[in-house]
């Protein structure tokens, strides 16, 4: 392949990197509550979506930087995730 499409592919994956990294962690995990509060709906729906998009981030990261932090990201998500369900479960018992 010609350099400058090795060039422009590299960039597109440190971008795409950025944007999946700004989604995972902490910050992703508020920017998630934050939008399910402003728009109302259940705190269940915020915990669906470490499930159905936030988890499986990790293993979209193309750059070797992007996946060293995303493994980091990734396992608070995971603890957070855990620690949400255990509480919401209890919740429910009481």
């Amino acid at each position: 392949p010609p350099a400058v499409a090795v060039a422009h592919a590299r960039e597109l994956a440190v971008v795409r990197d950025a944007d999946r990294l700004d989604a995972m962690g902490a910050v992703g995990a508020a920017r998630t509550f934050a939008f399910v509060g402003a728009t109302g709906r259940p705190l269940v729906e915020g915990g669906a979506h470490f499930g159905d998009k936030l988890l499986r981030l990790v293993d979209c990261l193309g750059t070797a930087a992007g996946r060293e932090l995303g493994r980091r990201r990734h396992a608070l998500l995971e603890r957070f995730a855990a620690a949400l369900s255990e509480e919401l479960a209890v919740g429910d018992e009481v």
